[in-house]
């Protein structure tokens, strides 16, 4: 193991709390969002050097524009917290007034024992996150143990002995250093500070404030319009757009009255992929590709034979901006169904992936990916494959042998939503939108809780 700096110390005391909770791709995130004109410079120095005087220079002064954006906007939301930021010392102060003591709300856990032998373990801080029932139940026994609070990998597994095992294992559960403070007691602290209830007026705080509302509003566009002014200019270096996408890009985001592609004014639409909407990522086409109003009624009425072509409809090229992609925030494509081919190549990546589930609503990641994964690999036949090893005897795979590989044909269900109104005013709204949802499923109001418990009772009454 290195040793650490002298400067170790002094660089961990000044970061932000929030750092500590950041896995690698996140930090590698921030990295490719720093700098991207400097990044862009160093991962593709041919594409620059090969580029006009006048772009490079475009790209340049870009840089520095969205950095002058970005500062304004940090200061604009410089009371922003993120959730544990925002929430840790609550939780620690409320702990203290409640109990006299302070546990260290990350290094001590909740050890949730349900019966017969289920143990649910996280931190103080994420159970208080997700909060409790009003009747949520502490007394179930699980391998002879029941829940508590204590530090951290204080849980024991001990192993009978033979002669005297337990019925349903050869462990139980022992929690050694347990605290006094009761779980019921802790989950009604948890119930009453209400930490989901107080991130939500956090943000609306911040966000929806009549004296600041329309600041952060115009100055989180004005920061957005310069990140697509910046990857529009490298698009173009790396000839992954055309000289007319190129100036339709520059034309939207300098505010343009009609914007043009293929000589129609442009339209803008969003997608929901395997049944998830997908924010931040914006398709830009001509007018042509939007369908008339009750266009598919007709259709469907007196052209029945025609739903064979309908997706073909107004399938002309499109420029795809995804703002941090790390492979290809703008590029322009031939058509949707195009895009999509790509999309899903570019998915077989489990970064990739991670990427793109962080685009997605939080409580839908999970099942995409899983639709996903089902798609993304087929087995088909090889005649003449090469045996998988030498433990494999190579006469049984003499006729051939079905071999796992990508398969070619994923269908993301791909289904567009076109945007009537200003198209950076739409995405700040749908951000927010995620923001706000986002932060109700990572901390959970008590009503909440509350009200989810009350459908699921419905529920069960009704079956």
């Amino acid at each position: 193991m290195p040793t650490p700096s002298l400067h170790a110390s002094f660089i961990q005391s000044r970061l932000p709390g929030w750092i500590k909770h950041l896995a690698a791709p996140d930090i590698e995130a921030l990295n490719r969002a720093r700098d991207p004109v400097q990044r862009f410079q160093a991962t593709y120095p041919e594409a620059f050097a090969a580029a006009s005087p006048l772009l490079r220079q475009a790209l340049i002064d870009s840089g520095v524009r969205r950095q002058a954006s970005s500062q304004a906007l940090a200061t604009v939301l410089k009371d922003l917290k993120g959730i544990t930021e925002f929430a840790e010392p609550l939780l620690v102060e409320a702990l203290r007034k409640r109990f006299g003591v302070a546990p260290d709300v990350n290094g001590t856990a909740l050890f949730h024992m349900r019966a017969p032998n289920r143990l649910e373990q996280q931190s103080l801080l994420q159970a208080a996150l997700r909060n409790f029932e009003a009747d949520e139940p502490f007394d179930e026994v699980a391998l002879q143990e029941t829940s508590a609070l204590a530090p951290a990998g204080s849980l024991e597994q001990i192993l009978y002995d033979e002669s005297q095992r337990y019925p349903f294992a050869k462990v139980r559960y022992h929690v050694r250093d347990k605290l006094a403070i009761k779980p019921a007691e802790f989950a009604d602290l948890c119930r009453q500070l209400d930490l989901g209830r107080q991130y939500q007026q956090h943000l609306s705080t911040v966000f929806s404030a009549p004296a600041s509302t329309a600041q952060v509003r115009r100055q989180t566009i004005e920061a957005n319009k310069d990140a697509w002014r910046v990857h529009a200019h490298t698009a173009r270096m790396r000839s992954v757009i055309s000289a007319s996408a190129y100036a339709a890009l520059l034309a939207i985001i300098d505010g343009m009255p009609t914007p043009r592609l293929d000589g129609a004014q442009v339209t803008y639409s969003q997608l929901n992929l395997l049944g998830s909407d997908v924010s931040d990522l914006v398709i830009i086409g001509s007018v042509s590709r939007k369908p008339l109003p009750g266009l598919d009624t007709l259709i469907d009425l007196f052209l029945p034979q025609a739903k064979l072509i309908k997706p073909l409809i107004g399938d002309s090229r499109i420029i795809v901006c995804i703002p941090g992609d790390p492979l290809d925030p703008i590029r322009e494509y031939a058509s949707l169904k195009a895009f999509a081919t790509q999309l899903a190549i570019k998915l077989r990546s489990p970064g990739y992936q991670r990427f793109f589930a962080g685009r997605l609503p939080l409580d839908e990641a999970q099942t995409f990916l899983r639709r996903l994964k089902s798609q993304l690999k087929t087995n088909r036949w090889n005649p003449n494959p090469v045996p998988p090893g030498p433990n494999y005897n190579p006469a049984a795979f003499a006729s051939g042998m079905y071999e796992e590989v990508w398969s070619d044909d994923v269908d993301l269900h791909a289904k567009e939503a076109f945007i009537e109104t200003d198209v950076f005013a739409h995405l700040y709204d749908k951000h927010l939108e995620r923001v706000t949802s986002n932060a109700r499923l990572l901390a959970v109001p008590t009503a909440q809780v509350d009200h989810d418990a009350w459908r699921n009772r419905l529920k069960h009454w009704a079956e």
